[in-house]
């Protein structure tokens, strides 16, 4: 059965696992002091970022982050679904929809306006899942990088 939780401390080296097999499969890297950074803001109740993870077996298999943020087209705050991994060995389980499910009841509990996500066009697998719960809005997403150097 797959339970999904707040991410706790104790949770770090699980975390760190999924984190990078998530890196991986979006063929980026991070510097370590990114890493660190966002684990611990994860951690940090000031910080308008959450981490939640989902276990199978009281194993953490799937790793969710998202940031909360106020929008110009609602008075309510938005939640960004950034980050959404489930390890190879769990996927087609259900952790990825327990983890998008209970994002969802977040939204309504906590009177948020919407839960969004991206992904890479050719995430097949991914996008069988999010079908599911939406369709695909037409959007197209740009991103300009600054250097800060």
């Amino acid at each position: 059965m797959i339970s999904v939780r707040p991410l706790c401390s104790a949770d770090k080296a699980a975390w760190l696992e999924l984190w990078r097999g998530y890196l991986n499969f979006y063929e980026t890297t991070l510097s370590d002091e990114i890493t660190a950074s966002v684990w611990e803001r994860l951690l940090d109740d000031n910080a308008p970022i959450y981490g939640h993870v989902a276990e199978y077996d009281g194993e953490v298999v799937g790793l969710c982050n998202s940031v909360i943020h106020d929008a110009t087209w609602t008075n309510e705050p938005v939640c960004y679904l950034e980050d959404l991994y489930v390890s190879e060995a769990a996927r087609g389980q259900g952790a990825g929809r327990a983890l998008i499910q209970n994002l969802l009841g977040l939204a309504k509990k906590n009177h948020w306006n919407r839960v969004y996500w991206h992904t890479h066009h050719d995430n097949k697998g991914a996008r069988a899942l999010y079908d599911q719960f939406v369709e695909e809005g037409g959007f197209v997403r740009y991103a300009v990088y600054t250097d800060k150097s």
